[in-house]
């Protein structure tokens, strides 16, 4: 359970890629990036708060706590491109490992390839010790994607078709034609990796409720 009037505001290093990220979790345990509604929480937030003097199981288990949940919502604090592009990488393992099964000679290395991508997001993009940097990898996924456009606008046959130029009318189309095994082995064998998410952060308020003290 989560603790009452608990919340937690976190700086998340930024990279030479991406820019450091303000995360908010408040009492709701909501994920939250906008600027504006965090400036207005901790304004109201703090002037009610007091200094914690010495350190205490209770905020050690907060802090815990409140990194295990940006750790697995990382994917919500993408921006919504990224996030949704994602979303549908993951909607379409599945497709893609049932209708791969169905064959009669299943290509079982390609199996391997779509279910370690399913643990990836499974696992909340942590692998062997280190965080995925889920930015960097729904880009190269983005990246990757760009040419299945123009190969699924060619495969219409009818003319009248519309122009296949978001990511809901390729997943529609990638569903029957599932990405290149190459592809995907190219992405899995460049897996962005980075420290693991509790080194990343810059700096932290945690709030605790008095009677946890």
């Amino acid at each position: 359970m989560w603790p009452d009037e608990s919340w937690g505001f976190f700086v998340i290093k930024g990279t030479e890629k991406r820019a450091p990220k303000w995360v908010l979790i408040n009492e709701d345990v909501e994920l939250i990036r906008d600027l504006p509604q965090i400036c207005s929480f901790l304004q109201s937030k703090l002037p009610n708060c007091s200094n914690i003097e010495t350190r205490s199981k209770a905020v050690d288990r907060n802090v815990n706590a409140f990194v295990q949940r940006i750790n697995d919502g990382q994917i919500y604090l993408l921006p919504n491109k990224k996030r949704w592009s994602l979303q549908i990488f993951e909607e379409l393992l599945q497709t893609w490992i049932k209708t791969e099964q169905q064959k009669d000679d299943p290509d079982k290395n390609l199996i391997t390839t779509y279910k370690n991508f399913q643990t990836l997001f499974k696992d909340n993009f942590s692998l062997k010790g280190y965080s995925i940097d889920c930015y960097e990898f729904s880009q190269l996924w983005l990246d990757l994607l760009y040419p299945y456009f123009s190969k699924a606008e060619e495969a219409q046959t009818n003319r009248r078709s519309k122009n296949i130029n978001s990511l809901r009318d390729l997943k529609k189309w990638l569903k029957d034609h599932p990405v290149a095994k190459k592809d995907l082995e190219q992405l899995w064998e460049n897996l962005p990796t980075e420290e693991p998410l509790d080194r990343q952060v810059a700096t932290a308020i945690i709030a605790v409720s008095g009677d946890e003290i």
